[in-house]
Parts: C-alpha cells; structure tokens; sequence
C-alpha cells in the first residue's frame, strides 16, 4: 500500500493535528510520505500557535 499525498500547506495561523491509523495483514507493507510546507508566498509572518501534531498507529 503506498499513500503519497501532495505536500500540505500550512497558512500562517494554522494548527496541524493529524492521526493515520492503519490495519495491514501480516504480509502487507505500507509505505506513507507526509510533506507539510510552511506558509504560502507573501504571506503576512504570524506567530506559529503550537508545532504540527501527527500520530501514526499502524
């Protein structure tokens, strides 16, 4: 199983919390690539309200 989004851009503000849980059979392989980009060009700089949050149960 592959899962390989498009990068996911945070805009200035923004709180990022995500949570994959994930059921394979024995033999399964998954491989899963997240790309979260920081802000959008010209965008006003504000203070960042936590750091991004991401849990993976598999």
């Amino acid at each position: 199983m592959r899962w390989l989004p498009q990068p996911l851009i945070s805009a200035a503000g923004s709180n990022l919390r995500q949570t994959y849980t994930v059921q394979l059979a024995a033999t399964t392989r998954l491989l899963l690539r997240e790309e979260q980009l920081l802000g959008r060009a010209d965008e006003r700089l504000e203070p960042i309200p936590g750091p991004p949050r991401r849990t993976l149960a598999a």
